[in-house]
């Protein structure tokens, strides 16, 4: 299940469009998959860059520990998503457990 972003208008398509095509580019695998298998999927993703947010419980997990580690001033942009709130919700309220190799001196 995805969380849908608002709808660029033509001014805007046409302004990353011209940013997207006046730089240098070179596609990835999964690019150039999502490009033969559905265009107008790469035209959303790769050149408007309208990234739909997933909502699998462990992809978010993932997205949040990753920007807490690695990128910590963008956390709270990512917060202003209410699925991301509702995963670190359920995240603080699990105990956390030790293995049992680490009690062992």
């Amino acid at each position: 299940m995805k969380e849908a972003q608002a709808t660029l208008t033509l001014s805007e398509r046409i302004i990353k469009e011209d940013a997207y095509f006046s730089q240098r580019h070179t596609l990835s695998y999964s690019g150039l998959s999502k490009l033969s298998y559905c265009p107008s999927e790469f035209y959303k993703r790769y050149i408007l860059q309208e990234r739909e947010l997933d909502t699998n419980k462990n992809q978010i997990e993932g997205k949040l520990v990753h920007c807490l580690l690695l990128n910590p001033e963008e956390f709270n942009n990512l917060l202003s998503y209410p699925v991301c709130r509702r995963v670190l919700q359920q995240l603080l309220t699990l105990p956390l457990r030790c293995p049992e190799v680490w009690h062992t001196a």
